[in-house]
Formats: structure tokens, sequence, C-alpha cells
């Protein structure tokens, strides 16, 4: 017969989160925000150059911003996006997040989403 005492659930289910767990998984989630934000700078720098490349419309320019753009910026912004669902199931939030409203619409440099 089991001890209904002990700390161990039963088979199938979750072990009980201690105090010490959810700590680590709030520093964790702030940890990832910071992340997001740094990683935020980096893909408005990708944009920033790539425009500029772009604004000089010489033929080399124009092959290094679509470069820039599409292993760059658009790989980024998949990974912020990615990112962001982990924070949010962590229950945070990043610039990312919309609350569920379907109005909100969010621009990223070249990259522009209605929610």
């Amino acid at each position: 017969m089991a001890d209904p005492q002990s700390t161990t659930a039963p088979k199938g289910l979750p072990k009980p989160l201690s105090v010490e767990d959810i700590q680590r998984l709030i520093r964790v989630r702030e940890g990832l925000q910071i992340l997001f934000e740094n990683l935020g700078l980096v893909l408005d720098v990708s944009i920033t150059c790539r425009r500029a490349l772009s604004e000089q419309n010489a033929k080399q320019d124009t092959s290094i911003a679509n470069v820039l753009q599409r292993c760059g910026s658009d790989t980024l912004y998949e990974q912020l996006r990615e990112l962001t669902s982990i924070v949010e199931d962590l229950g945070g939030k990043t610039s990312m997040s919309t609350e569920g409203d379907p109005g909100v619409q969010m621009n990223y440099g070249d990259h522009t989403e209605n929610e």
C-alpha cells in the first residue's frame, strides 16, 4: 500500500513543483525575456543594414541586402516568435505577445503581422 505521506506522485501524474522549482522557472523565464530583447536589437541592426544597402542601389549591395534579409532578419524573426511562445508558456510576455487581441498590428522592421 502506498504511503500517503510519500512525496512521489502516482505513476502518470507529474510531481508537484517545489518553491525552488518555481523560482528556477521564473529565473529561466526572465532570462529568456532578456534574450528576446537582445535578439530584437540584432534584428533591428540587420534590418537597418539591409535597408541602407538597398538604398545605395549598387548591384552587389542589393545581393548582400537580400542575404541579410533571408538568412538574417527572416530567420531571426521566426526564432523570436518561437521564443515568445516559450516565454508565454512560462507565464511571461515579450513585445510580440498580443494577449489574444485580433486587432493588434505589430511591426518589426520589414515584418508586419496582424494578430
